[in-house]
């Protein structure tokens, strides 16, 4: 009797102990399928962002496959260029004056043709914008017998800024990129405004590489009144994408910030050049590198590198030609450029006639038409033909 009793509790035991197991065995089966439902999204999360990666990879530009680095002196670099901002927190106080030109050289064709009249051989100017301003002075000419227009001024040294409206340092003047323009006629400065004919140079004047540099609408960003009177050289690309996206210099400048060397921005300009732009911020210390493309060949790009006078530089690289002539942009539907967008919207007037000669990819004496020579012509002579001269 004692013995089976014995047995039953033994087989009970033994079925408790099976149970417990089986219960073990369940509520860990149910712990792992908690575990994995949680694990398993997290792991489609983390394989989701290397995909991303991947993506991210084959989305950026493939313009240049190599590169090499260039080291600029931030205390040099920084300031020089054609685009440079200049205003009461970033003044401008190099002493350019070896650097620029007088204007007299560059106001007349090779047929003696006045292109436009200066105040005396004192208005001066950088070379590049010297040579720009001639041809497309030369180009205005041809199409509407003008020569009206005179320049006021242009480059003013540190010591001479003292009477001009803004402080010493505080605009465009000591950089010898600024033109301050008006009329001549009958003896006597007019007010030029960029209405009548000379609208043709308010509508032309980014193919030569020249922007407004306070126009109207943008007081609030410039702290300048509106001034159609003075013009800016920013050479090409730069012009024509501050044209076609009503940029003033201010604008276009935090607009390259977005643009790296990775994806750049891509731009067919009307002188049938592709160039690519990116910015590069300045690092602290003496120096920033830079990185700039090179061919598959080794060979390297035509590039230029320009400061901004205030936290970094913009490089611009003529990738290609890709025509004579192109008065065709890419932009999106906002109007802004997009550097994948195969869309195109005019620049300008687009019945307007195209430059003499396409400017160069970075305004090398090339650039002007081999008409147009050098002719020296005294002060004030009168608006008029200076043949013979």
């Amino acid at each position: 009797m004692s013995s089976n009793i014995w047995k039953n509790l033994k087989y009970k035991n033994v079925a408790v102990l099976l149970a417990i197991i089986l219960l073990i065995i369940l509520i860990i089966c149910a712990a792992c399928s908690d575990g994995s439902a949680e694990i398993d999204p997290n792991a489609k999360k983390i394989q989701t962002v290397s995909e991303n990666k991947v993506e991210d990879k084959k989305i950026k530009s493939t313009l240049f496959n190599a590169s090499k680095a260039v080291s600029l002196e931030n205390s040099d670099a920084l300031s020089k260029g054609n685009l440079l901002l200049v205003d009461e927190e970033h003044p401008f106080d190099k002493d350019i004056s070896e650097e620029v030109v007088s204007l007299m050289g560059y106001n007349a064709d090779s047929d003696g043709n006045q292109l436009f009249s200066l105040t005396d051989s004192y208005v001066m100017s950088t070379e590049s914008a010297a040579l720009q301003l001639q041809l497309m002075m030369s180009d205005f000419y041809k199409k509407t017998q003008n020569s009206t227009l005179f320049v006021a001024s242009g480059y003013v040294d540190k010591d001479s800024q003292e009477g001009e409206p803004f402080p010493a340092g505080s605009n465009d003047v000591g950089t010898g990129l600024s033109l301050d323009l008006g009329t001549w006629s009958d003896g006597s400065m007019g007010t030029y405004d960029g209405t009548g004919d000379f609208s043709w140079i308010s509508e032309n004047m980014a193919k030569y590489g020249f922007v407004v540099r306070y126009p109207d609408g943008k007081q609030d960003i410039t702290g300048v009144e509106a001034d159609y009177a003075q013009i800016r050289y920013v050479g090409l690309p730069h012009a024509e994408i501050m044209n076609s996206n009503s940029f003033c210099l201010e604008e276009y400048l935090e607009y390259l910030k977005s643009y790296t060397f990775e994806n750049p921005l891509e731009y067919n300009a009307s002188n049938g050049i592709k160039y690519a732009v990116y910015y590069t911020e300045m690092k602290k210390g003496n120096t920033t590198e830079v990185n700039v493309p090179i061919k598959d060949s080794g060979e390297e790009y035509t590039y230029a590198v320009s400061g901004n006078n205030t936290d970094g530089y913009i490089v611009t690289v003529a990738v290609e030609k890709t025509s004579e002539k192109s008065t065709d942009a890419p932009s999106d539907s906002n109007g802004t450029v997009n550097s994948s967008s195969g869309d195109t919207e005019s620049i300008g007037n687009p019945e307007s006639s195209q430059p003499t000669t396409a400017a160069s990819v970075f305004d090398s004496k090339e650039t002007i038409d081999p008409k147009l020579t050098t002719t020296t012509v005294t002060p004030f002579i009168p608006v008029g033909n200076l043949k013979g001269i």
